[in-house]
């Protein structure tokens, strides 16, 4: 500016900047630490020194400020930022990072992606992307279990937006559903996978012995507690080829859902033949059961737990016969909604089998389901086929009931 050598921007020529820059009509405060500026205008805290002029971060940091507004407003997702630096000093980049609620499993899916969609057309009414395009960069969907990856806003669907945001939905719940494919879409960070090898200690009633639950509350399981339970009436039960009845048990209940204990009944109902499989099958899951089935080994099964009173399922599977239990993540089909943005219907694990080497699933619509399609003659269902013996499950086809 024509100064022979510069000693730092006064308070005059920094209100004077940011007023022609940014059109801010007011600085609140403009501090100095030595060579260290932080100043505080229209909501944004600048920070600086004395030997560079001013970043190129006000459009960013807004945007920063806006977003975190609509999130603590309505939004009730988690929110960081990570901060990306590039050749010049202002080349900074701030990369939202969305917590996903995916506890357990894909059930957030639909939910994230609407959010997403909320989140820009809020954005999109103060900073149109013909304007601030360089805001869109990219996301990270903060998901447990999996390693930090972007999602990257493409430029025909963030054009488009406006007038079809199915597009850019669609992008994005293809992309989650991979991701979470790659995953396992497992969004409960205290489970135990059921072939891990760590097992509860089963319980004999013909030895006189007791032992500590640790997985629920460390109360000690007495011989008079288990054969109490063994009287209790089952919520689901399986019946063995060779004799005998599994039986899922709800020993407690809190908020609609219960906490189950398996017995094994050596003959069908008589509760002195029963031992205790495990204190905690579900290894601290609480819903209510559906089903109990076990495979032609006697020691693959899988049994279901109904949350939200019911409106969606989760599916466990074990591979040692019953003493623990881990979470199976399916894959989300994708069916189109009127509007075109995609959705599972499917979200009710009914009856798994066995059929050509291959286990299957049939997956139900539950009580809230609304899929119709006339070509299946009414309200579809979706089958999953397994090649890993039932670890993992790939989406096969709708079919009628």
């Amino acid at each position: 500016d024509g100064r022979d050598s510069f000693e730092g921007y006064s308070d005059e020529e920094i209100t004077e900047i940011l007023q022609q820059r940014y059109d801010i009509g007011k600085v609140d405060a403009i501090l100095r630490n030595g060579e260290k500026l932080t100043i505080k205008a229209d909501g944004i805290t600048f920070c600086g020194t004395n030997h560079l002029p001013l970043h190129e971060t006000y459009r960013q940091e807004k945007f920063k400020a806006f977003t975190e507004s609509i999130f603590g407003e309505h939004l009730y997702r988690g929110l960081s930022w990570k901060t990306e630096e590039g050749k010049e000093v202002t080349d900074i980049t701030y990369i939202t990072i969305i917590g996903y609620n995916g506890a357990p499993g894909r059930e957030d899916l639909e939910w994230f992606c609407d959010d997403i969609c909320l989140w820009l057309e809020d954005c999109y009414a103060e900073y149109p992307y013909e304007e601030f395009g360089n805001l869109y960069h990219c996301i990270i969907p903060d998901l447990y279990g999996s390693e930090e990856e972007k999602y990257y806003f493409g430029d025909f669907p963030m054009r488009n937006f406006e007038e079809d945001e199915s597009i850019l939905y669609n992008e994005l719940y293809h992309y989650l559903n991979d991701l979470l494919s790659k995953t396992g879409g497992q969004g409960d960070a205290g489970q135990i996978p059921a072939d891990s090898g760590e097992t509860d200690a089963a319980y004999d009633t013909a030895e006189d012995v007791a032992y500590e639950d640790a997985d629920k509350s460390g109360s000690l399981i007495t011989p008079e507690m288990v054969e109490e339970w063994a009287s209790w009436p089952a919520d689901a039960v399986y019946e063995p080829e060779e004799g005998g009845e599994y039986a899922m048990i709800p020993i407690d209940r809190a908020l609609g859902s219960s906490f189950y204990i398996l017995m094994f009944y050596e003959k069908k109902g008589k509760a002195d033949t029963a031992s205790l499989i495990s204190s905690d099958p579900f290894r601290g899951s609480i819903g209510e059961v559906s089903f109990l089935t076990f495979l032609g080994d006697g020691q693959t099964g899988f049994s279901c737990l109904t949350h939200s009173g019911g409106s969606y399922g989760e599916l466990f599977r074990t591979d040692n016969g019953g003493k623990s239990f881990a979470s199976v993540s399916l894959p989300s089909p994708e069916i189109a909604l009127p509007d075109g943005k995609n959705y599972n219907p499917f979200v009710m694990p009914e009856q798994v089998w066995e059929e050509d080497g291959a286990i299957y699933l049939l997956a139900g619509q539950g009580p809230d389901g609304d899929y119709h399609d006339p070509a299946l003659e009414g309200w579809p269902v979706g089958i999953y086929v397994s090649h890993d013996g039932g670890k993992s499950f790939a989406f096969l086809e709708a079919r009628e009931r």
